[in-house]
């Protein structure tokens, strides 16, 4: 016969183990994050419910409105990309860090990629930055990359990887697409990310889900930039980010 102490170790027995499979499971979820923290990770920003920076350094971003939805992977930023709205976030506490070497990298779905849509500017009040644009990425007033290339309703990794003060090397899924010109990062005051600046109004708004950003202190290699687009393929390629409203 069982002691009061061994029916009720036999009670506890499966208490006890779903208490372990809850931490367990809470343990596999906490990191959602895509792209890796190393030491390089100036902030890294995986947009689970809020704009926390996971890296450790605490430079957190500022949301300037935008809603948090489940994605494929785990959940995003969605932006509506209303006319004269603002959206997405601010890390201008922190714009000083992006003078060469930097990367700027991001993984989002767009629901549209032909007319303008603001991915990043450095001024609130200038219209210069990185856009969507004739299904391509452009460097405005500069250089286009990749026109007819970058398609929409589908995931995009985008790695922006400076080369000097005034020029920016872009890989898109992996592939480099070649070198712009960006001089607007010379005077850099703001660091503004899916949001239009004031100078149009903010009528050129991004609109889809933004399910992460990462901002290193390098220059990205090629090989780093492959190792990310390997995690993301095949399952993030052609999938539509958004899961539930």
């Amino acid at each position: 016969m069982k002691t009061k102490f061994q029916l009720l170790f036999t009670c506890m027995l499966p208490i006890v183990g779903l208490v372990w499979l809850s931490q367990l499971s809470q343990a596999a979820t906490t990191a959602t994050n895509i792209m890796p923290v190393d030491a390089n990770v100036l902030a890294l920003f995986p947009f689970d419910g809020d704009t926390t920076d996971i890296s450790g350094n605490a430079r957190h971003a500022t949301l300037i409105s935008g809603t948090f939805t489940t994605t494929v992977h785990s959940q995003g930023l969605a932006l509506t990309g209303g006319l004269g709205v603002e959206q997405g976030f601010q890390w201008n506490n922190y714009a000083h860090f992006l003078v060469p070497p930097y990367t700027i990298e991001m993984i989002l779905t767009p629901t549209q990629t032909d007319e303008y849509a603001k991915l990043f500017g450095s001024d609130d009040t200038n219209d210069s930055g990185w856009y969507y644009f004739t299904e391509g990425l452009r460097s405005y007033p500069n250089d286009s990359l990749g026109v007819g290339m970058v398609l929409p309703n589908r995931s995009h990794y985008i790695a922006f990887v400076s080369q000097s003060i005034t020029t920016t090397a872009v890989y898109f899924q992996g592939q480099y697409l070649g070198i712009a010109n960006t001089d607007w990062m010379t005077s850099t005051l703001d660091a503004i990310f899916f949001n239009d600046d004031s100078d149009t109004t903010r009528y050129e708004q991004f609109a889809g889900i933004v399910e992460e950003v990462r901002i290193s202190d390098v220059s990205r290699t090629a090989g780093e930039i492959a190792a990310v687009q390997a995690i993301l393929t095949p399952e993030h390629i052609y999938l539509p980010m958004i899961v539930q409203p």
